[in-house]
């Protein structure tokens, strides 16, 4: 085979890559996709809903916690990539955690986990097992802590502030804007921007 006929290949197959990223990306952003409570087996009255906002010391609780026993299975809410992954061992207030992107640009996390069953980079379905629950981080301040998946919705736009209302759900820094969703709302289909 020529050199030519082998850079042309290699120039096929990046397009085919290309491209199927680009569905990748598509399905990711533009379908709009009902999320799902990530812990397996549990409904809405394993939420501890108070919770969202609730002031939390000097800053706010993000998310929701969603009791269930230890070890029990933890999927997406949605289809996404895996973007971070914490150890416990890290010294991180949520323990084992993870997040990922997913519908609409949102970044779904997930805390104090028993156990991550996930990598960076990874793409998941609603049907993965990304993890289990657990109790790490200070979900187990002072000896007790049931245990639960914190689960937290966001969505980071640049910051333009004449693109997102400014509310007390949002945080800044030098470029991003990032503004906590309700969760519950999201689980309910009530907010999908």
């Amino acid at each position: 085979m020529s050199r030519k006929e082998k850079k042309g290949k290699k120039r096929g197959l990046l397009r085919k890559v290309v491209m199927c990223l680009l569905a990748v990306l598509l399905v990711l952003f533009l379908v709009p996709q009902q999320i799902q409570n990530p812990v397996e087996g549990a409904d809405s009255s394993s939420y501890n809903s108070k919770t969202f906002w609730h002031p939390w010391g000097n800053h706010h609780h993000h998310g929701i916690d969603i009791f269930a026993h230890q070890g029990t299975p933890l999927h997406p809410a949605c289809a996404g990539i895996v973007i971070s992954t914490l150890s416990a061992d890290a010294g991180t207030a949520g323990g084992n955690c993870l997040s990922i992107l997913g519908t609409h640009g949102r970044i779904y996390y997930y805390a104090h986990l028993k156990e991550l069953n996930t990598h960076v980079g990874a793409f998941v379905t609603k049907s993965s097992v990304i993890g289990t629950v657990g109790n790490t981080g200070n979900a187990y301040k002072g000896g007790k802590g049931a245990p639960h998946c914190h689960f937290a919705v966001l969505t980071v736009l640049p910051r333009f502030e004449h693109w997102v209302p400014s509310d007390e759900r949002t945080m800044w820094d030098d470029k991003w804007k990032i503004f906590f969703v309700n969760p519950i709302e999201a689980l309910e289909g009530k907010q999908l921007w």
